[in-house]
């Protein structure tokens, strides 16, 4: 794989335990070597040391350029519930009094969800959720022909993944957020399941807000999202919490902590930041998961995504050959190669999770969502994990 990442097989060497096969990586990210050793100076650093300007600086800066914008078009939030919340709440002020849809897709992660059912909520029934069900076996075009056939005058807001994070079917955002710019409808995207392992451009699709959790593909620890907000935004969104941190002027300075009567008779100054870290969450973030995870980025920026979604085809393919010939399915439409989907016949929930047990007890790491077995390479996954992956799902299966 030294096409997408010179060294993977060095830097995510699974060197805890060699007969592990994991394949979660959509679920959590396995962290580097380097990583961790990042994390574990952070932890023996004293606190008269900790100074996290500069890499919350350059955090801004590596995910900017994965998603092709620039650094003071991103806010570091807590969670990407939290982003979807900010973004729900500051559209609940622009569309009162209207009557609408908020369009989602089926068994969306549901952090994407909760925010817009409860404007729905809110609402005395005027805004309604519309979900997009899945496509049929039958659709070509899979879930982005389904959603803009659901695309009528009466959505306001549109909040998509970039590809189903069950089964990693595509869905084309530049398609379709060129339907919401002529239609003048607000376009989320939860991008945890795309951003740096695959091509996900808001040059492209112009969304007004992206979320990205970083343990994911971005090979961070859990406890942070990182978002993109529209330019646009800036002046006219609130943020979802109130704070000196997101504010223009030097609350930290020796000078301000030291002076009395810096409060005026209406309080302290307040005048945001005119970017995007005026929707900075408040409390100081954490100084052990803030270098591991500029760490981390700057790994995933060395990857070349296109490169590695087509050596990741190449890996899984076999795995796929498999589950066509064993009456296995997976969804309709273009994939993502990171992440697939495969779902054996007549199994039901109870037996699915005796499967993933088995495969465990095997030393198998997949996930069991929406139906289906979720399985998540990464750039360190080999050849010998697919087949162990495969001769694993072979014995569950006669047994399950």
């Amino acid at each position: 794989f030294a096409g997408a990442l010179e060294g993977a097989e060095e830097k995510w060497p699974h060197d805890w335990q060699s007969d592990i096969v994991y394949l979660n990586n959509a679920g959590e990210a396995e962290l580097s070597k380097a990583v961790r050793d990042v994390g574990i100076a952070a932890i023996n650093r004293p606190p008269w040391e900790i100074n996290d300007e500069g890499d919350r600086l350059r955090i801004r800066e590596l995910f900017a350029s994965l998603i092709e914008t620039t650094s003071t078009n991103i806010a570091i939030v807590p969670s990407t519930a939290f982003a979807m919340t900010l973004a729900a709440r500051n559209i609940q002020r622009a569309i009162k009094g209207k009557k609408g849809k908020i369009l989602v897709i089926e068994d969306q992660m549901c952090s994407a969800i909760y925010p817009w059912q409860v404007l729905c909520s809110e609402s005395g029934n005027s805004i309604q959720l519309e979900i997009v069900h899945y496509p049929s076996n039958d659709s070509s075009g899979g879930w982005t022909e389904e959603i803009l056939k659901r695309m009528s005058d009466d959505v306001l807001v549109v909040c998509l993944p970039p590809l189903h994070w069950s089964d990693g079917s595509i869905v084309d955002l530049d398609t379709i957020g060129a339907v919401c710019r002529a239609k003048g409808i607000y376009f989320i995207v939860d991008a945890t399941q795309a951003v740096g392992i695959m091509p996900c451009s808001v040059v492209k699709s112009k969304p007004h807000l992206l979320a990205c959790s970083v343990h994911k593909w971005l090979r961070g620890p859990p406890g942070m999202s990182l978002v993109y907000v529209s330019p646009s935004l800036h002046d006219q969104w609130t943020p979802l919490d109130f704070h000196g941190r997101s504010r223009d002027f030097p609350p930290w300075t020796p000078a301000w902590e030291i002076s009395r009567h810096e409060m005026s008779p209406d309080g302290y100054p307040e005048e945001f930041y005119s970017d995007a870290r005026k929707f900075d969450s408040g409390g100081k973030t954490n100084p052990i998961l803030i270098p591991m995870l500029r760490a981390a980025m700057e790994e995933v920026a060395l990857i070349d995504v296109n490169c590695a979604q087509r050596q990741l085809k190449e890996l899984m393919t076999p795995l796929l050959i498999w589950a066509k010939q064993s009456r296995y399915s997976n969804s309709p439409g273009p994939h993502a190669s990171h992440l697939i989907g495969i779902r054996p016949p007549n199994r039901s929930n109870t037996a699915l999770t005796k499967m993933c047990e088995g495969l465990k007890a095997k030393g198998v790491y997949v996930a069991v969502r929406c139906g289906g077995f979720r399985i998540s390479p990464y750039l360190s996954t080999t050849k010998r994990d697919i087949q162990r992956l495969i001769e694993a799902l072979e014995e569950v299966s006669k047994r399950y």
